[in-house]
């Protein structure tokens, strides 16, 4: 069954949809490709005769089984490639989506396969947007809530954002990345919301507060505990504990992080590895690592 780059294109947008637990509808389609609703009605009257999908004028399309392959095929080649473009060849986060969506086109299984590979087997997007497995189609985006439904005082982990071009360039300013530790401050009459983070208070726009996805967590009781990747160079800290599960508590103590352990902060760049030199020795972390190591701040050098 031969299938067009534009049938493709209107799959992965279904898939897209589906995946946010958004209904497919004409009007959403249309908004989302930015073509009319008559040329939408069309090609889902061809996805429907090839069994991509089931859909009447009435309801929303729904992939069937052999769309939803096509589809999550696409979205795992796409966000393969968003993640290759940026961890391997230094394309910026802004970037990468518009490069991607021509390479999905056009990469053999074996070439994903490689792909893959060469990405480290990566579970999400650039974005934080999870990858399909392979041959399958994921079953939503992962855990969170939009910002803008926290209340002062909620703290949350960044578990996605939106890629809007000119925000993804704004949260790269601010180091607002998936794995980054946030509190609520204060939610303005205008829709605005003051946080913390990076030791900093931020000021984000509704549009902002709206393209960040956080999973809750519970607040530090004592405020002298701070993730480790809020402190800047030359700062000393003790480890006080994690906001992590087992595997990352593991990895953690068996890189020297105990608790009582001091560690001196030798570089936290924007956007880059955080190195710290905890029991003599020097230790790169991510930033979703330095984010789940608690420590409470000792001195400046």
């Amino acid at each position: 069954m031969s299938i067009s780059p534009k049938m493709e294109e209107y799959l992965e947008t279904l898939g897209r949809l589906e995946e946010s637990g958004q209904p497919a509808t004409v009007s959403a389609l249309s908004n989302a490709l930015g073509v009319s609703p008559p040329s939408v009605s069309e090609m889902l009257g061809r996805l429907r005769e090839q069994g991509y999908i089931t859909h009447n004028a009435r309801e929303a399309a729904v992939l069937t089984p052999t769309g939803a392959n096509v589809a999550g095929g696409l979205i795992r080649k796409h966000r393969l490639w968003e993640r290759f473009l940026h961890d391997v060849l230094g394309l910026r986060w802004d970037e990468v989506h518009e490069q991607a969506c021509q390479l999905e086109h056009v990469t053999s299984p074996a070439l994903e396969e490689r792909l893959a590979q060469a990405a480290g087997e990566p579970l999400t997007c650039p974005h934080g947007s999870p990858i399909p497995p392979a041959g399958g189609f994921a079953q939503g985006l992962g855990p969170g809530e939009a910002l803008c439904s926290y209340a002062p005082g909620q703290e949350g982990i960044i578990t996605r954002v939106g890629d809007d071009p000119d925000l993804l360039q704004a949260f790269d300013r601010l180091q607002l990345e998936p794995g980054v530790h946030l509190r609520v401050l204060e939610v303005m009459p205008d829709g605005a919301i003051r946080v913390l983070t990076h030791g900093a208070e931020v000021t984000l726009s509704t549009a902002q507060s709206h393209a960040l996805w956080l999973a809750p967590c519970s607040p530090i009781a004592d405020e002298a505990v701070l993730p480790l990747g809020d402190l800047a160079a030359g700062e000393i800290a003790t480890v006080s504990g994690f906001r992590a599960g087992k595997g990352m508590i593991s990895r953690c103590l068996a890189l020297g992080f105990t608790p009582g352990a001091e560690v001196r902060v030798l570089q936290n760049q924007r956007g880059g590895a955080m190195i710290v030199l905890v029991r003599d020795t020097r230790v790169a972390l991510g930033c979703r690592e330095a984010q789940r190591i608690l420590v409470r701040a000792k001195a400046s050098r």
